[in-house]
């Protein structure tokens, strides 16, 4: 019996130890951090009474996500985070309110959970692996990965806003607008794709370009919207499997 009670306990204890081993504690968050935004200019971007528009946030408020950090193996635990897609960093907001900030360099991945669905983000820098696309390190959404891995590149900017009208200039608030783009790494190369038949089947092999109408047609898929544009390339994957 009491043989029995000691292995319980250590198979619990190196349980624990095991999982502490796979989490990023908040402890380490705090530590591996770049800086509190307290101090680095950090904006929630509560814009009332300002001539601000919009955000340079995925999402204009917190979302429950996890974090991976350069040089750690697995995902933080949950926490509050946002993902700044102008100035390329997430904000983690820890336990007691402590917001801090990592910087595309120091991420490898954030994951962000939006009611129903899982964005998945991973930092890369295109023109440094393939010498072609966006030059410096970003996140980049992973709309599919497989054969074809398809990269959504989502980038804001403020646009300072000022036009002339016969009456005189007339000012407008400034708005943070979004720029996107599509890339498909088929192991080999990387190219850029556009949301419509005839670029997908530029990129794609013979074979699967065939295949491309018929299953956007008998899975009625609407390829301007990312999920099934997604879709898409998991099912001519699927095709040549089964």
């Amino acid at each position: 019996m009491k043989t029995l009670i000691a292995s319980t306990i250590y198979i619990l204890l190196v349980f624990n130890a095991w999982s502490q081993d796979r989490q990023v504690t908040q402890l380490n968050l705090e530590q591996l951090a770049k800086t509190s935004p307290s101090t680095s200019g950090f904006m929630t971007f509560d814009n009332n009474g300002t001539k601000i528009k919009g955000t340079p946030h995925l999402f204009d408020d917190w979302r429950t996500g996890r974090v991976r950090l350069e040089g750690e193996e697995y995902f933080t635990k949950e926490v509050d985070v946002i993902l700044d897609l102008r100035d390329n960093q997430v904000y983690v907001q820890l336990n007691g309110g402590l917001v801090v900030e990592f910087p595309a360099s120091k991420v490898i991945a954030v994951e962000i959970y939006n009611e129903k669905d899982t964005f998945l983000f991973e930092t890369y820098d295109l023109y440094a692996y393939y010498g072609i696309g966006p030059k410096r390190l970003r996140f980049y959404e992973i709309l599919h990965r497989g054969e074809y891995t398809v990269l959504h590149l989502h980038k804001k900017f403020l646009r300072k806003e000022e036009y002339i009208e016969k009456v005189g200039i007339v000012e407008r608030p400034d708005e943070f607008r979004s720029l996107h783009s599509y890339w498909l790494n088929n192991g080999k190369s990387i190219k850029k794709v556009k949301k419509s038949t005839t670029s997908v089947k530029r990129v794609v092999t013979p074979i699967d370009a065939r295949n491309v109408n018929r299953i956007i047609k008998n899975n009625d898929l609407k390829i301007k919207k990312d999920k099934d544009f997604g879709t898409l390339f998991r099912l001519l994957e699927k095709e040549k499997a089964g």
